[in-house]
């Protein structure tokens, strides 16, 4: 038996390019293409998933880009030396490889926080790097319990 997992229903419409937006996930606003960088625009449009979706999802239009870019240099102008040798992570103290240690930071302030393992440093930005994010995913853990 063949199942039906294409049906005839669903067809695929190119976007019109005169009405073409990408959504920038850093300032949360639907923008022109000439506000991406043209190498996140090619990554978008090699991805069919997303341009099936009907709707553009560029990473971060030029200007957020820019902003966290100089706010990192900052961070890094502030920051201890980066290890040099197979160190603790300065958040779960796992030892790490100096490669595998990413600079911290705070987004807001550009104060640099710690070398961070990237398992720490993505759970830690995906919770919003805020003690409010960690603390919702606190309760949600004790909630489950």
């Amino acid at each position: 038996m063949q199942l039906d997992l294409f049906p005839s229903t669903l067809t695929y419409v190119e976007p019109n390019k005169e009405d073409e937006v990408y959504f920038c996930r850093k300032c949360e606003q639907h923008k022109e293409p000439s506000a991406f960088n043209p190498s996140t625009l090619l990554v978008f449009r090699n991805d069919t998933k997303a341009r099936k979706s009907g709707r553009g999802q560029a990473v971060w239009c030029r200007s957020c880009s820019k902003e966290y870019n100089i706010g990192k240099k900052i961070a890094e102008s502030q920051a201890k030396p980066k290890p040099t040798k197979p160190s603790p992570c300065d958040c779960c103290s796992k030892i790490m490889q100096p490669n595998m240690l990413y600079l911290d930071h705070d987004h807001i302030t550009y104060k640099f926080r710690g070398w961070l393992c990237r398992s720490c440093n993505s759970g830690i930005g995906g919770l919003g790097d805020t003690i409010e994010g960690l603390q919702r995913a606190i309760k949600y853990l004790e909630s489950s319990q």
